[in-house]
């Protein structure tokens, strides 16, 4: 019994929608807490000391400023390191399986990782080889099977 590619790689091009969905969930919210402001004492309106952090502290603008800490504060970072979220080591490895599905090359999709100044003049013959020539053979049996008739298959 034969598969198409998507039906075997549902669940893989499954996982490529879920994962591009959290990605931009979590950047789009800023899910990451980029740090805590620590306090020796109590404090007694920690909305208030909160919003004035964020008014001087957030935003694009404000990026890489110089953080004054009055009364002891201290500022605590505990953002997550790009090692521990694996974004990029996802995307990359989604990406190859959805070119291995439909048998595409790397290099055909410019995924030049692997690619050295010794096998890169081979990549485009084996997609020929690999790729290409399948399904030349196979348009040209159905041409073959479905156009000619008993005596022009004999001469074709």
């Amino acid at each position: 019994m034969a598969y198409s590619p998507i039906a075997m790689a549902k669940n893989a091009l499954g996982m490529v929608l879920s994962t591009e969905e959290y990605g931009a969930k979590f950047f789009a919210n800023r899910a990451n807490l980029g740090g805590v402001l620590e306090h020796p004492g109590v404090v007694k309106d920690p909305a208030k000391m909160g919003g004035s952090w964020n008014a001087v502290y957030q935003g694009n603008c404000n990026a890489h400023r110089i953080a004054v800490l009055e009364e002891g504060v201290k500022f605590q970072s505990i953002g997550i390191a790009p090692e521990q979220t694996q974004f990029l080591e996802t995307r990359k490895f989604q990406a190859e399986e959805t070119y291995r599905i439909f048998r595409a090359a790397p290099h055909l999709v410019a995924n030049l990782d692997k690619a050295t100044f010794s096998n890169i003049e081979h990549q485009p013959i084996s997609f020929i080889d690999n790729t290409i020539m399948i399904w030349v053979v196979r348009i040209g049996q159905s041409i073959k099977k479905a156009l000619l008739n008993s005596t022009e298959k004999k001469g074709y």
